[in-house]
């Protein structure tokens, strides 16, 4: 009888022992890994979006050769300007500097049948230290081919004068070096040479031109015999002349 009592209380024990090992395996949660879906025949994989950058409406900075430079501060819209040296143009301190007397830098990524060039620049103090400002309506030309009035392509040239006074010519027209157009009787206002002036050249490509300084019009000119060309820049008589920027809008 003992037993017996004996084998049932170890089949009573051993019973419990398998219904609290049962009831800590009810309380531990596994999670699973997430499932992966194949397709055979095929494999689907999702790639991140190909992102496609907005042109660059600017030109590179790096120079085509030793005679081509990114005109600092010029823009013509979103388009930075280069210039061809045709003589005596430096670059210093993120501006544009004659470094000799008698210099143009001509535009060569840009052309402008009509439209408006802006110049802001400072020259030299002295009566005889000026002459400086923009260029346009310039004929085509081979680089390297000319430089001043004889010889050289047609173009318009706007400029402070020694005087002080607002100054349009024409350059090489019907075999002339130089031909006055307008020669403005009174000064600019407030002006000393050696002092920042803007000025700009508005033309329709048909021969009415507008010129102003320090955003004052001060001439109102129809040539009855237009200069047609497309090429532009700034041409300046001393060495010293620094243009903080030149705007052109087409």
């Amino acid at each position: 009888m003992k037993k017996t009592l004996s084998l049932v209380l170890a089949a009573l024990l051993a019973m419990t022992a398998l219904v609290s090992c049962a009831d800590q395996d009810a309380g531990t949660t596994t999670t699973a890994p997430a499932a992966t879906t194949t397709t055979v025949g095929s494999t689907t994989t999702k790639q991140p979006p190909v992102i496609i950058p907005e042109p660059d409406p600017g030109v590179s900075d790096e120079p085509v050769d030793e005679n081509d430079y990114l005109f600092p501060n010029a823009k013509a819209g979103d388009l930075a300007l280069r210039v061809t040296e045709v003589s005596g143009f430096g670059l210093y301190e993120g501006e544009g500097t004659s470094d000799s007397g008698n210099y143009m830098a001509i535009v060569n990524n840009d052309t402008m049948s009509s439209g408006k060039i802006t110049a802001t620049f400072t020259g030299l103090a002295g009566s005889d230290a000026n002459d400086n400002g923009i260029v346009f309506g310039m004929a085509d030309f081979e680089e390297g081919s000319f430089f001043w009035e004889a010889g050289a392509p047609t173009y318009y040239f706007l400029f402070v004068s020694d005087r002080g006074s607002l100054y349009l010519a024409k350059v090489a027209y019907q075999g002339n070096n130089w031909t006055v157009c307008v020669d403005t009787a009174e000064t600019i206002e407030g002006y000393v040479h050696g002092d920042q002036v803007t000025i700009t050249a508005e033309w329709d490509g048909t021969g009415n031109i507008k010129c102003y300084a320090n955003d004052t019009l001060m001439i109102e000119y129809t040539d009855p015999d237009p200069f047609v060309g497309t090429r532009y820049g700034v041409r300046c008589e001393v060495a010293g002349v620094v243009y903080h920027s030149v705007e052109a809008e087409h």
